[in-house]
């Protein structure tokens, strides 16, 4: 609340929402040099806006009434609300942490639970320099993987960058410490991947397609549903524009079984001895 008094204070026309915005791209910086995921911006701004909205009901509070005890609590769980921490990160906020594979997600998870609490235990004094060189190795393999053949006329201002990072990743590692630590934090070069490729998904016969697997795997016809609506959605694509039903997914794996069963007949050389076992079932 503070920064936003401050702002109003220089832009006193400025609308509410706009100085929010303004405070959400200060709020996203900070706490993604905290390596820690936040919400969206709309969330985030609901929160401001749930914030605002409690202390100017406050406001309208009359000064011979804010000796009551009524609003004496009102005026104390604000209080309160404004000495803990505005958390902004995400419900699952573990679980992403723990999805980004760093070796040091504990370490920031515990952070934020230590900044939850009243009073506040744990400060950030400097940026992590081992994950500033990761970050660093993340930049110079995405630049090597965009680089195309057309491109040589860049390739002079690439390596400008590359020459840049290289400067900032030595002063990096004279900081890291001994070289044992250095070994510790030893991470092993990956090949280059591209971010997303490019594939043609049948619109008519998906089911068709993946029944083999479905079939195999003892899929419910469901879950079949399910995945492949998700792989579309995953790939940009609108399901809309698939022939994806319940009838459509079970028929059509019916027609690979029996298309896969007629197959096998055709391709089968029944031997000249052959020995049937039927689970000690009686057979008339």
């Amino acid at each position: 609340m503070k920064r936003f008094l401050s702002i109003q204070l220089l832009n006193s026309l400025t609308p509410v929402k706009d100085i929010f915005n303004v405070i959400i791209v200060e709020l996203k910086e900070i706490w993604g040099k905290a390596a820690i995921p936040v919400k969206d911006d709309k969330n985030i701004l609901k929160a401001l806006m749930n914030t605002h909205d409690a202390w100017l009901s406050l406001k309208k509070i009359p000064v011979a009434r804010r000796d009551s005890p009524h609003s004496k609590k009102l005026i104390e769980e604000f209080q309160k609300q404004m000495d803990s921490l505005f958390d902004i990160s995400p419900s699952d906020v573990e679980n992403r942490l723990r999805a980004t594979r760093k070796r040091h997600w504990k370490e920031d998870f515990s952070f934020l639970i230590g900044q939850r609490q009243n009073p506040q235990v744990g400060f950030m004094e400097k940026v992590d320099q081992q994950e500033q060189k990761r970050q660093n190795k993340k930049s110079k393999r995405n630049l090597r993987v965009n680089r195309t053949p057309s491109a040589a006329s860049s390739n002079q201002n690439q390596e400008e960058e590359y020459s840049s990072l290289s400067s900032e990743t030595e002063e990096d590692i004279s900081n890291c410490g001994s070289s044992e630590q250095n070994d510790s934090n030893y991470e092993p070069r990956r090949s280059p991947r591209p971010e997303s490729i490019t594939i043609e998904i049948p619109a008519k016969n998906l089911s068709t397609v993946t029944a083999q697997v479905a079939e195999s795997r003892n899929i419910t016809l469901r879950d079949h549903l399910v995945i492949q609506s998700a792989v579309v959605n995953a790939g940009g694509g609108n399901v809309n524009d698939m022939s994806l039903s319940l009838s459509t997914v079970h028929r059509q794996r019916r027609q690979m079984r029996q298309q896969i069963s007629e197959e096998i007949r055709e391709k089968w050389n029944p031997p000249p001895n052959l020995l049937i076992h039927w689970n000690s079932k009686l057979i008339k």
